[in-house]
C-alpha cells in the first residue's frame, strides 16, 4: 500500500471677442484681472499701479508712455473700463468680489461679512479639502481593490500565479511584506489543499464543502511508550494501533503480534484485480491464513481489496468478490477500496477519468454498505485530491496515507498510514503502522 495621452492648442475653443473689452488709451484689457480700486489711502492693496502717476506695478512693468496695458493685471481706474465678469464702482473703493481684502491685515470683520454674503465661496477651501479627503479614500480604495484581485487570482492559479504573487511582494517594507505573505499563507492552508514543498511552485486545490472536515490539533500526536505514533485531547481519550499486511510481509506470527499487547486491530488484503485487458479477480495469496491467525489470536481486522477497476460495475463486482472471501470470517473492522497509481505499463486504470474512477469506487462503497459492513476509502493524500471527484464521497470513511510527521489533509479520516517501515513483534518484514479514529 504505497503510492507513490495630448491636446493641440487648435482644439482648444477661442474666446469670442466680445469678452475682452478696451480699457483707457485703446489697450486691450485681459479677461479675468480688473481694474484695481482703491484702498482707504488711494492704493490698491494686491495690485498698485499708482493712478496717473505713472508707477508700474511690481511684477508686471509697462514701458512708460507706450499706452500698452499689462497683460494680465489692468490699468487704474482712471476712465479704464473694468471688465465684464469683475465689475467694480468706481471711486467706492469696494474690492472685486474673489478678492476681498480687510482694511487691516489683522482685521477679521471684511472677511466675516464676506463670509455671511458669500458662505458658499467663504467655504470654497474647506470643500476643497473635503475633496482632497475624498480622492485620497478613492486612491485608497483602489489600492486595496487591486490588492485583493491579485490576491483573488491567486486563489484560483496554479504555480505560476503563486511566482507572480511573491514577485509583487518586493515592496521594500520587511514588516509589511512578511505580514501580508503570511497572512495570504494562513488564508491558503485554511481554504486550499497545497500540494509540493516548495511554496513557489505549489499547487492549490479547492477544499470541498460536501466532505467533513476534522478538527483535530496537530500538536496532539505524539508517540508513546510504546513507540507508536497516538493522538490524545480532551475529547479523544486515545487512538488504536493498527497494521496492514499483505502477501508481502510472508509468514506472520500473530500469537506474537497479539501478545506484544501494542497493536490494536490488523488490516488484511483479500485480494486485488490483475493488469492488462482482462482484469481478473484474485486473492492474495496469504489472505487466508492471515484471516484465521489474526482470529484465533482475537487480532481485530478488517479487509482491503487493492483495486483496477474502470467503472461502476467493475466496482460493484469487485465488492462482492470481497464479500465472498470473508463470509466465514468475523471482520468488524471496515472493508476497503484500495485505490492507488501502479507503477507498470499494463495497469489498467491510471489513465482513467475521475469521474470513472470514482463511479468505480461509488459501486463498490454502496455493494458493502448494504451487506451490512462498514465501507472504507483508502488512497494517499494526493491520489485523494488529484484522481477522483471528492465531492461525491463525503458520505465514507477514509484512511489516508501520508508519510509525514502530521497529516496534512483537511477531511476527516478515520485512519492514517503514517509510515512502511514500522516494525512489530512477528512480522519479520516491514510493516504498514496506522493511527486509527474510532
Amino acid at each position: 500500500m504505497v503510492e507513490d495621452d495630448n491636446i493641440r492648442n487648435d482644439n482648444i475653443p477661442k474666446p469670442a471677442q466680445g469678452r475682452r473689452p478696451a480699457g483707457a488709451g485703446g489697450g486691450e484689457t485681459p479677461r479675468r484681472r480688473p481694474a484695481g480700486a482703491t484702498n482707504a489711502d488711494g492704493t490698491p492693496r494686491r495690485h498698485p499701479a499708482g493712478a496717473g502717476d505713472g508707477e508700474a506695478p511690481r511684477r508686471r512693468p509697462v514701458a512708460e508712455g507706450t499706452g500698452e496695458a499689462p497683460r494680465r493685471r489692468p490699468a487704474g481706474a482712471v476712465g479704464g473700463e473694468a471688465p465684464r465678469r469683475r465689475p467694480v464702482a468706481e471711486g467706492t473703493g469696494e474690492a472685486p468680489r474673489r478678492r476681498p481684502v480687510a482694511e487691516e491685515s489683522n482685521d477679521t470683520n471684511a472677511y466675516r461679512r464676506y463670509r455671511e454674503d458669500y458662505p458658499e465661496r467663504a467655504y470654497g477651501k474647506r470643500k476643497r479639502g473635503s475633496l482632497s479627503k475624498g480622492v485620497l479614500v478613492l486612491l485608497i480604495g483602489i489600492a486595496a481593490g487591486v490588492l485583493i484581485g491579485i490576491n483573488l487570482n491567486l486563489l484560483h492559479s496554479k504555480p505560476d500565479a503563486i511566482e507572480a504573487f511573491d514577485r509583487k511582494l518586493d515592496l521594500g517594507v520587511s514588516e509589511v511584506t512578511n505580514l501580508s505573505y503570511e497572512t495570504y499563507w494562513n488564508f491558503v492552508y485554511s481554504s486550499y489543499i497545497v500540494l509540493g514543498d516548495n511554496r513557489e511552485t505549489a499547487q492549490l486545490y479547492k477544499i470541498s464543502d460536501k466532505v467533513p472536515r476534522h478538527n483535530l490539533d496537530m500538536e496532539n500526536f505524539v508517540t508513546g511508550d510504546d513507540g507508536y505514533l497516538h493522538y490524545s485531547s480532551e475529547d479523544i481519550s486515545d487512538t488504536k494501533v493498527g497494521i496492514d499486511v499483505s502477501s508481502y510481509q510472508g509468514d506472520i506470527d500473530w500469537k506474537a503480534v497479539a501478545d506484544s499487547r501494542n497493536i490494536d486491530f490488523a488490516m488484511i488484503r483479500v485480494g486485488y484485480r490483475g493488469y492488462g485487458s482482462e482484469g481478473k479477480l484474485d486473492t492474495d495469496s496469504r489472505y487466508e491464513d492471515n484471516l484465521k491467525g489474526a482470529q484465533e489470536n482475537k487480532v481485530p481486522m478488517g479487509v482491503y481489496f487493492f483495486t483496477e477497476a474502470i467503472n461502476y460495475d467493475e466496482g460493484v463486482e469487485e465488492a462482492n468478490y470481497v464479500l465472498s472471501l470473508i463470509e466465514d470470517y468475523n471482520v468488524t473492522y471496515p472493508v476497503v477500496i484500495d485505490t492507488e497509481y501502479v507503477n507498470d505499463s499494463n495497469a489498467r486504470a491510471n489513465d482513467i477519468s475521475n469521474s470513472d474512477r470514482t463511479d468505480a469506487i461509488v459501486g463498490f462503497c454502496e455493494t458493502i454498505k448494504a451487506s451490512g459492513h462498514t465501507p472504507m476509502i483508502y488512497a494517499s493524500r494526493n491520489w485523494f485530491v488529484q484522481n477522483m471527484d471528492i465531492d461525491r464521497l463525503g458520505e465514507y470513511e477514509l484512511w489516508v496515507a501520508q508519510y509525514a510527521n502530521v497529516p496534512y489533509f483537511p477531511y476527516k479520516f478515520t485512519g492514517w498510514q503514517y509510515t512502511y517501515e514500522g516494525s512489530v513483534p512477528g512480522i519479520e518484514a516491514p510493516v504498514d503502522i496506522n493511527v486509527w479514529f474510532d
